[in-house]
């Protein structure tokens, strides 16, 4: 019970230290930007429409063909400003996370392991070989398991448990402008080294269980787990939402997310009275309207990370939001856009 306890405040102390980690790394990488957006005015103010339109023709600028007369010259260097000034949170997030990825790789790619590692027995139902063939066609799985992940009063604990994790620190609000508002924390796929009960646990170990079945039936590429699942957490009425956006950008080298799995753990919600959907857009050549998901406790969605454009809807009156994410990787060394579709 000591060796126990004692692991659980190594864990707490560890989470902290990255908490700090990532409030420090975010002074410094804003400091940076700041600065480098201080030197590219004065450079705009400095050479004057030369600089100008040398912005506008590698895209800082919109149009890039537009030769700038001296007379508004002023003008459009108050525009550059106001695109720096609105533009600097998201690349100071881009600049973090590439750093961080970076150092961080080499540790972290030795800590995944292959799905069927993960599998279990009594999620076999949840993802059928039809399911897998849909997926490979680029459509995203929305599925509501019988039996269910957990039953009532597991959900109802692991609810429970989630909600005790956020209100004690386990989360950290979100510095991303595309999903302001929201929190977001790590937990180790098995939940070990946390003051997680055994229903959040198993709920945990049967997330990570799910890709070994995409696996079996067939994917076109070698996957990876990861050792950690996103918990994220939209407070109630606070109008917190994720704006429409891929979980790995094409070309991105450093982003492997090839999956992702998602499981909703909110035993009460009224999508009317509260919002929070999932909203999945269509494909260009799919057409057709989006589909909005309502997080109902033990639904799973599953989706390319790299080509379902996906959002979060304000999370408007009532209660919280509460969602694990499992980013499955790809184990390779493929490039995005050499990805084979199966028709």
């Amino acid at each position: 019970m000591q060796a126990k306890l004692s692991h659980m405040a190594h864990t707490e102390a560890l989470q902290a230290a990255c908490m700090q980690f990532n409030e420090a790394m975010t002074a410094h990488c804003m400091r940076a930007v700041t600065e480098r957006d201080a030197r590219v005015v004065r450079l705009a103010d400095d050479r004057g429409a030369e600089a100008l339109h040398a912005f506008r023709q590698v895209g800082a600028l919109e149009p890039p063909w537009v030769e700038w007369k001296r007379s508004k010259v002023r003008h459009a260097v108050r525009e550059l400003m106001s695109s720096l000034e609105q533009t600097r949170p998201n690349r100071e997030f881009a600049l973090r996370a590439r750093i961080v990825r970076t150092a961080t790789d080499a540790q972290y790619t030795q800590q995944r392991k292959p799905p069927q590692s993960f599998a279990l027995p009594d999620v076999e139902h949840v993802i059928s070989v039809r399911d897998v063939e849909r997926l490979r066609r680029g459509s995203a799985l929305v599925l509501d398991p019988n039996p269910p992940l957990l039953g009532p009063r597991e959900m109802a604990e692991a609810h429970a448990e989630l909600a005790k994790h956020v209100r004690e620190g386990g989360v950290m609000l979100s510095h991303n402008p595309c999903n302001a508002g929201s929190h977001h924390g790590m937990l180790p796929v098995s939940g070990s080294g946390t003051r997680l009960g055994a229903s959040t646990c198993q709920l945990l170990r049967k997330l990570a269980a799910l890709p070994a079945l995409v696996d079996r039936h067939g994917w076109p590429r070698r996957l990876a787990v990861p050792p950690m699942v996103q918990l994220g957490y939209y407070p109630g009425g606070s109008g917190a939402c994720y704006r429409p956006h891929l979980d790995r950008q094409p070309g991105e080298v450093n982003n492997r997310r090839e999956l992702t799995f998602l499981v909703y753990v909110n035993t009460v919600w009224d999508a009317e009275r509260c919002g929070g959907c999932l909203r999945l857009h269509p494909s260009v050549a799919d057409g057709g309207p989006a589909i909005d998901v309502e997080p109902w406790a033990g639904r799973v969605v599953v989706f390319e990370s790299g080509n379902q454009v996906h959002e979060v809807l304000p999370s408007n009156a009532g209660s919280e939001r509460l969602a694990l994410t499992l980013w499955v990787e790809y184990d390779d060394e493929w490039q995005p856009q050499n990805f084979p579709r199966r028709e």
